[in-house]
């Protein structure tokens, strides 16, 4: 199930491809529809045509006049991913050539993979990168570019690859990205990697390089996690719950889509199927047949009876490790008022915070899922789960 509103091509970050009047009915809609896409048609891009911005390196333009139009919107963020940037590559250019114990130089990229949370050197380009990434974050948040999300991935995944025990936090972050390009394999192979205990392998970190894929593939999204024996070095965390959580909903919700798309066909089929000629019948069979491999083949009637149960025990165990995230995604104002926690502790509303911050817009966005949360919450069950609260 992808995101409608994720721009995968570039567009200009003004125009977007659309003449004044039709950049105004786009303006017009999403005041008035601000969590469904643009309907209306666009213009066909020539990407060589396009300029991309030279300071942050993250939108395109098609004419100087719609960059100088936009820019009184574009320059904060642009700014911040600049500054950030720099701040990055200039301490990245000082691990390539660090003094070594005996009066050597050493280059940490080469000598301490998996290792840079271990030494005191990297750390700040450590921290700088991670502020580097979220700024990149916050901008594809808002601008809903695949190509920016992709940028603010590669590096989380690649600060986790540099300090393999995440001592950042990385990983409650990366899976939301995934799901937000849908990615929803990765995202499941890499929260059940540190979901039934991290073991990375120092033969396989040591000589890797960016953009290697470091943990699980080929695992089971539909499997029960939550059945899962895990290690003694397992992290399951709100975050990776309320990925799980996430990624539950969306299958149940694309099966659904799937399904009505396939009962529409068949009725419309029937309903002028008096008056079509055999050829036009036979034709029109073959593809309800394809339609319906479309919804049969991913997911059975049993697998989603078996992926709403599963939705339902993640449900519990999210209100049971945090009372705060679930009405958080109900509503978030009072969440938001709070502003970002200066630190976090498990089961409070700064670590809330911290989840919601990174998949409430996922949530609101995937049908029904407020529906589920809300049933949940009126039920006997959240006050089980509140009662069976971790402190």
């Amino acid at each position: 199930m992808e995101d409608p509103n994720i721009e995968k091509e570039p567009t200009c970050n003004q125009c977007h491809g659309l003449d004044l009047e039709e950049w105004e009915q786009e303006e017009n809609w999403i005041v008035d529809h601000p969590d469904q896409p643009f309907p209306g048609p666009r213009a066909p891009y020539d990407k060589d045509k396009l300029k991309r911005c030279g300071r942050c390196r993250l939108v395109y333009y098609c004419s100087p006049e719609c960059q100088r139009s936009d820019y009184k919107d574009h320059k904060e963020d642009c700014i911040q991913v600049h500054n950030t940037r720099q701040e990055y590559i200039r301490l990245r250019d000082e691990l390539t050539h660090a003094p070594g114990f005996f009066g050597d130089m050493q280059n940490f990229f080469e000598t301490s993979v998996g290792h840079f949370w271990g030494s005191m050197e990297p750390r700040d380009y450590c921290r700088a990168r991670a502020w580097y990434a979220r700024a990149i974050h916050n901008f594809a948040h808002r601008t809903e570019l695949y190509s920016s999300w992709q940028k603010a991935l590669d590096h989380y995944m690649d600060l986790m690859r540099l300090s393999s025990s995440d001592n950042q936090g990385l990983r409650d972050v990366a899976p939301f990205v995934m799901i937000q390009m849908a990615r929803y394999d990765d995202a499941y192979n890499f929260i059940k990697f540190w979901w039934v205990g991290p073991q990375h392998d120092e033969q396989v970190v040591a000589p890797s390089k960016e953009g290697d894929w470091l943990y699980l593939t080929g695992q089971n999204k539909m499997e029960d996690l939550l059945a899962i024996p895990t290690g003694g070095e397992s992290v399951q965390s709100l975050a990776h719950v309320m990925a799980l959580l996430l990624m539950k909903l969306r299958i149940v919700a694309h099966y659904h889509e799937l399904k009505r798309k396939y009962e529409c066909f068949v009725k419309d089929n029937k309903k002028g199927a008096a008056d079509d000629t055999g050829v036009r019948l036979v034709s029109d069979q073959l593809a309800m047949a394809h339609i319906h491999d479309h919804v049969t083949a991913p997911y059975t009637e049993k697998d989603i009876k078996e992926q709403n149960q599963q939705i339902d025990k993640l449900l519990f165990r999210a209100h049971k490790d945090n009372k705060y995230m679930l009405p958080a995604l109900i509503n978030p104002g009072p969440m938001w008022d709070m502003g970002p926690p200066e630190y976090s502790s498990w089961g409070g509303p700064e670590e809330a915070y911290l989840v919601m911050e990174n998949c409430v817009r996922q949530f609101g966005r995937t049908p029904h899922a407020r529906k589920r949360i809300l049933a949940f919450l009126a039920s006997p069950e959240a006050e089980r789960a509140r009662r069976g609260a971790r402190h």
